[in-house]
């Protein structure tokens, strides 16, 4: 099986999970691989319906889930984190990335870069 139908697999199998999860309906709207001009490479994986407090509760849960697919890829995530529909408690996306040196120093600290992040997974550096 190709990559491309791997990915529409894993984005049906992480809807499933995560309604199987929360108990409530959630869409993986879209699920894309990045190479980033920094250097960075990952996973975005977009999402209706799932909530901070679904991260914040089930994280270990979600992470495990998650590197099911980073594996597929040989994707070794330094970093998972969701972000938040701004002014909202509505996760927007949830990134799996491998960071580049520099993005390793924005994220290497005990500070997330951004307030709208809800980190689920860092990679001791």
């Amino acid at each position: 099986m190709n990559t491309l139908n791997n990915l529409l697999d894993h984005r049906g199998s992480i809807e499933k999970r995560l309604m199987k999860l929360t108990g409530r309906v959630i869409w993986v709207v879209q699920l894309n691989l990045s190479s980033f001009s920094c250097g960075c490479t990952g996973i975005t994986i977009f999402f209706a319906g799932l909530e901070k407090e679904d991260v914040e509760v089930f994280a270990s849960r979600i992470v495990e889930i998650l590197n099911e697919v980073t594996a597929s890829v040989r994707l070794d995530p330094d970093i998972i984190y969701a972000s938040l529909v701004p002014g909202s408690s509505e996760v927007g996306s949830i990134s799996l990335k491998r960071l580049c040196d520099e993005c390793r120093k924005d994220y290497g600290g005990d500070v997330r870069p951004w307030s709208n992040i809800s980190i689920l997974y860092k990679k001791a550096c």
